[in-house]
């Protein structure tokens, strides 16, 4: 006897085992029932197939899927880029013969064969109908199909891209099987830097995030971290990886063993092996750019060229994120683009970190004029509001905004009403000294309304202070900073006029010179404030702007007090300059500029 590699009908339905014996084709419990004794031909373990030959079956039809994708993604890219139209994906069955009537209001239909049974006249008419419309209205817009929409997926670089109403790149871009454009493997860090430990890399992350990125929003930390785990290529890339591995060394303490480890070799000016590696993957990273990823980590190289004394190369690094931001098409509303809302934020956040780098660090920074202009961005992606932006530490959304989230919306509105201020010098150079200070005085009261707008929170009391974070102070030294950058180009208009407009000028003159002065005494008491609640090693890059401007005023302003009658005043600026040239010095373990600074107030 044997046993039945499958119960029959009647043994499965009776939950009863079947046997069947030699010699019979029936089991013993249906012929002793008298029953018929069959089995479902349908049960998939009769023909049981190899588990291995099914995986290889699925792997060849997915290869070939994706390969009619590829092909359809192509071909439609094509047709719409030059009006060809797209054939009907319906059954094709016989084509019929169409004849308009006289009257040209009828069509007469009639088929080379006998129509089919399922051919409905009235149907069919009606879709012949519909299909002309359609032809006569794509003749009709045919220049709208030969301009593309402005971003689309390449295929050639894998990711989505802009593209203006002018371009034929979109049709001409390299095919998808191009090697040199795709993306590179993924490594480990830990293979890319050796003696580099878990904790270390830990202790390096959370500095970026804690000292960096909370006070310029320009990396989403989870996104990140979700695309570093699943090997994700949308918000993770070993460059970006590598750029805030090096920034955050730059907040690191420097006399720990581990991080005396990762300093730079004497033999180079960078900060870390991480600053060198990261400018050594740039030439790949050109060969391939990886969208947002590629933007974020030229952010943060030209943030840290700048820290050991290179803006002028710093300069060239932003100016690639700011390419790649048009590139990707950030400056595009995203509403038609089907991404997730967090993906539009991302976006979103990315945008404005990018607007603010431009405005605060190489506008102010190097008075020069701002590459991204208000114009070229779509007003949809202006919007300052970051309420589901920042999420909390459990990865869930915050029902209420964090204080820094409130500090860095303060922060992009003032330098939204700062950016007049990079066209200023320009304004004045051939204009009557009255009318530039009458621009001055404009742009003065703007910042002291935002300044007495502030809620209750962010405003400088003894109570916000005591649990403020790092980014509140440097929001408070940022407003008295562009006051003076405002008001100390006035002083220098009175000096090529005849003596009867010399006079009249002399109080709007007098006016300035002690905003200058006073706003910069407050950015000296708010640094020492910052230094008894924070390490100063620690504060954001534009706190060296803040603090070298300041002393710029307090030097001109001693230069000019030469009598008897000004040593009290004289003695005050100079004890808020020795001030601030030792936080200068405490900011060069930090900042390299920060000890030539330092150097020259000394």
């Amino acid at each position: 006897r044997r046993r039945a590699s499958m119960a029959c009908l009647h043994c499965r339905k009776s939950r009863i085992r079947c046997k069947v014996e030699q010699g019979f084709t029936s089991c013993t419990p249906c012929r002793q029932s008298g029953v018929t004794c069959a089995f479902d031909a349908r049960d998939g373990r009769k023909n049981r197939a190899n588990s291995k030959a099914v995986a290889n079956e699925l792997k060849d039809r997915i290869r070939h899927l994706e390969g009619l994708l590829r092909q359809s993604s192509s071909e439609q890219i094509t047709n719409e880029a030059f009006g060809v139209e797209e054939r009907s994906q319906q059954p094709q069955f016989d084509s019929p013969n169409l004849s308009e009537s006289d009257s040209g209001s009828q069509f007469t239909l009639t088929y080379d064969e006998e129509p089919p049974p399922y051919a409905d006249t009235t149907q069919t008419i009606a879709s012949a109908q519909t299909q002309s419309q359609r032809r006569e209205e794509q003749n009709r817009s045919m220049p709208a199909k030969l301009i593309p929409h402005p971003v689309k997926f390449d295929m050639s670089a894998g990711r989505v891209r802009f593209f203006g109403p002018t371009t034929n790149m979109h049709i001409l871009s390299r095919p998808a099987s191009d090697a040199s454009r795709s993306p590179g493997p993924f490594w480990p860090i830990s293979t890319l830097v050796q003696n580099f430990s878990p904790a270390a890399h830990d202790y390096l992350i959370d500095l970026f995030f804690d000292c960096h990125n909370s006070a310029l929003h320009i990396v989403h930390k989870w996104a990140f971290f979700d695309d570093l785990k699943s090997d994700g290529t949308q918000f993770y890339s070993n460059f970006l990886h590598m750029a805030i591995l090096a920034e955050g060394y730059r907040y690191s303490d420097k006399r720990r063993e581990d991080m005396r480890r990762l300093a730079a070799p004497k033999e180079t000016t960078d900060s870390s092996i991480f600053h060198t590696k990261a400018k050594k993957m740039v030439e790949q990273e050109l060969i391939n750019p990886g969208g947002i990823p590629s933007i974020q980590a030229f952010f943060l190289l030209a943030d840290l060229e700048v820290g050991v004394g290179r803006d002028d190369t710093g300069w060239m690094f932003a100016g690639m994120s700011f390419r790649l931001l048009y590139d990707v098409g950030l400056h595009v509303d995203p509403s038609e683009l089907r991404l997730t809302d967090r993906e539009v934020q991302i976006r979103h956040m990315v945008l404005w970190a990018c607007i603010m780098n431009d405005v605060r660090y190489w506008a102010l920074y190097l008075g020069r004029p701002t590459m991204l202009k208000s114009s070229d961005i779509a007003p949809t992606c202006l919007e300052k509001d970051f309420d589901r932006l920042i999420e909390s530490q459990t990865r869930t959304y915050a029902y209420e905004k964090t204080i820094e989230t409130r500090v860095y919306e303060a922060l992009l509105q003032l330098m939204d009403l700062l950016e007049p201020l990079c066209q200023t010098p320009s304004m004045n150079k051939n204009a009557r000294p009255s009318d530039a200070y009458l621009r001055i005085a404009t742009l003065d009261r703007t910042l002291n309304d935002w300044y007495a707008d502030l809620p209750e929170q962010l405003r400088w009391t003894e109570d916000t202070i005591r649990t403020a974070p790092s980014s509140f102070f440097l929001l408070h030294t940022q407003y008295h900073t562009a006051l003076i950058l405002i008001h100390r180009t006035f002083p220098n208009q009175t000096q090529n006029q005849t003596p009867s407009s010399h006079s009249g000028l002399t109080d709007l003159s007098t006016l300035s010179r002690n905003v200058c002065i006073n706003n910069a005494i407050r950015i000296s008491d708010i640094v020492s404030s910052y230094r008894m609640r924070h390490p100063l090693q620690r504060i954001f890059v534009t706190g060296l702007q803040h603090v070298g401007t300041a002393a710029t005023a307090l030097m001109a302003e001693i230069s000019m007090l030469q009598g008897e009658r000004d040593r009290p005043q004289r003695e005050r600026l100079l004890d808020c300059l020795s001030g601030l040239s030792e936080n200068m010095k405490t900011m060069s373990e930090t900042y390299q500029p920060a000890k030539l600074m330092a150097s020259v107030v000394s």
